[in-house]
């Protein structure tokens, strides 16, 4: 089945990142010129060769105009932003710019908007109080909390209740997510006394060398992690993993996905590796836009017989846009809004 060129080319983008004036990482809203679809993306600037260049709101190659772009702005860190079309808030409560940092990953040295911290309950209220100026929390159908550095596992599961709680003074009855690693089954256990409609998100992020890329806290073993991922299964909740694609052989991806496949309820959220600095670009297994078509294909066949496929608006840095296994997806729903 053939890949859409829209598909390779922002995939492409999202290896290559591009020239630009300024340092850094940017995300803008991305209408490429040979489709009528537009993507929110963000990528890192000056950090490897690319035969790409941001000029006058366009992404060019050589003298051709491939994308235009609007909303270009920096990529610092947010406390809250909205994807979806406003539907799914993303919280960023514990201030992820506080993490040490994995090996791959540049957020730590991102700048931050804002520098509060939300774990304070009262913050919290004040918080969604403010927001609710602008945001219909009944409309809302899920809030994510993307954030690790909690000292021990039983903040984050307070934490995860003063959300649930507060939100749900606002009007809100969807799902809370979690996105990390520090939640045991015993925490889980306590998840669903009181938060029903619950999903948790386990960043793998590499199926080896965990010792050698990931902060201490995030090195759970993978037997461990199958089973957590089963608990929460077992429990009602729906089930999902980040993983970065470009930091280990294609092999030793297709057997993580095989292994994983059976934990899941949603499909994995499969992230371009992109070197945030360019001393990280050491890291990189895939060099080339063959490794990730290859990679995208191979997800294809490990999922084929089920009816998983990727949820768009969960993604910035896809292996798919336009479509997935010849279906077209809901790009539309692929949105960027920042909170406050």
């Amino acid at each position: 089945m053939d890949i859409p060129d829209v598909d390779r080319f922002l995939i492409d983008l999202n290896l290559c990142g591009a020239q630009y004036c300024k340092d850094g990482r940017f995300r803008f809203e991305c209408f490429p010129t040979d489709s009528d679809g537009r993507w929110y993306i963000a990528i890192c600037v000056n950090t490897r060769e690319t035969p790409y260049r941001i000029e006058n709101s366009e992404i060019l190659k050589g003298d051709e105009v491939l994308a235009y772009l609007k909303n270009f702005e920096k990529d610092v860190i947010e406390l809250s932003y909205f994807r979806k079309n406003g539907k799914v808030m993303t919280l960023n409560s514990n201030q992820r710019g506080f993490c040490s940092g994995c090996k791959f990953c540049g957020v730590s040295q991102q700048e931050s908007r804002y520098l509060a911290s939300l774990l304070d309950r009262d913050l919290l209220e004040a918080y969604f109080k403010e927001l609710s100026q602008t945001c219909n929390f009944e409309e809302l159908e899920e809030i994510a909390l993307c954030t690790g550095c909690f000292p021990e596992e039983k903040y984050l599961i307070e934490h995860l209740y003063d959300i649930h709680d507060v939100a749900s003074e606002h009007g809100f009855g969807g799902e809370i997510k979690f996105i990390g690693s520090e939640l045991s089954r015993d925490g889980l256990k306590e998840i669903a006394r009181k938060i029903p409609d619950f999903s948790y998100y386990f960043t793998i992020e590499v199926f080896t060398n965990r010792d050698i890329f990931l902060n201490p806290k995030k090195r759970v073993p993978l037997d461990e992690i199958e089973r957590t991922l089963q608990f929460a299964k077992n429990q009602g909740f729906d089930t999902s993993f980040l993983y970065i694609i470009g930091l280990e052989p294609l092999e030793i991806y297709e057997r993580g996905l095989r292994r994983f496949k059976k934990d899941v309820t949603r499909f994995p959220v499969i992230n371009i590796f992109q070197n945030y600095h360019k001393e990280q670009e050491k890291h990189r297994v895939g060099k080339t836009l063959d490794y990730y078509l290859k990679a995208r294909k191979i997800a294809e066949s490990v999922f084929e017989d089920t009816d998983l496929k990727p949820r768009v608006w969960e993604c910035y840095r896809s292996l798919w846009y336009s479509e997935y296994r010849g279906e077209k997806l809901d790009y539309d729903l692929q949105t960027f809004e920042s909170g406050y």
